[in-house]
């Protein structure tokens, strides 16, 4: 068990789980996001940011390593931009939404930082980093987002007046799915770990190109669902 949890990954399994984790956080982007608007469900911010704290959490189990997380919303957005040359569109259209996924990302990755002891020892910490990792995230994209692109909805909080508007509305969901999204992710991340460094060590070429293989299968169909 011990040597288990000091095990690393090396270079190149980190660089491929990030690209794996990262490339799907920007499908469920694209294709979630749009199933979720087209059926009319409540709350399509806060279960994509719940969906990306997920898999970040999933990563940050795997690789114990907080600043690696950065990388995950720069590849989600990524993603996100194939709309740019699939439907010939400004990057102005996406813009506000790829500052909110890029702020959570990071946020994530700070609080994740800061409380990285709690977070490996116990289940309340996650929650609670979770919980504190969208409410920040929310708060820095009223702040951020208003001045980059705006969507007709966020400009209907617009002005200090209505930030406690804008809690309530959004920056609350936003932590209670970050907080689910976090502790599911780790346990996740948890119990996936040990037997991804044993198929890497075993089989390492097979183990990472499936690792690529979802990858590239998440901007191909990103790339589909925008086209269709």
């Amino acid at each position: 068990m011990n040597e288990t949890r000091a095990a690393r990954f090396d270079g190149r399994a980190t660089l491929i789980i990030l690209l794996a984790l990262g490339s799907l956080w920007g499908l469920s982007e694209v294709a979630l996001g749009d199933g979720i608007r087209a059926a009319g469900i409540p709350f399509r911010a806060a279960i994509l940011v719940g969906v990306g704290i997920f898999l970040a959490g999933a990563g940050l189990a795997l690789l114990r390593r907080p600043l690696a997380l950065l990388l995950l919303p720069v590849l989600a957005v990524g993603v996100k931009m194939l709309i740019v040359p699939v439907l010939r569109l400004s990057p102005l259209c996406i813009a506000n939404s790829c500052v909110a996924v890029g702020l959570e990302g990071a946020v994530l990755a700070g609080v994740a930082l800061a409380a990285r002891r709690g977070i490996e020892r116990g289940r309340a910490a996650r929650v609670a980093a979770g919980a504190g990792a969208g409410l920040a995230g929310a708060v820095l994209f009223w702040l951020v987002g208003m001045r980059v692109a705006p969507c007709p909805y966020l400009l209907t909080f617009a002005g200090g007046a209505r930030l406690p508007a804008w809690l309530g509305a959004e920056a609350l969901p936003w932590a209670v799915t970050a907080a689910a999204g976090l502790a599911l992710g780790w346990a996740l991340g948890e119990r996936l770990r040990a037997p991804l460094l044993a198929a890497g060590a075993k089989r390492p070429v097979l183990t990472w190109s499936a690792g690529g293989a979802v990858a590239a299968a998440s901007w191909l169909l990103a790339a589909w669902n925008l086209a269709a």
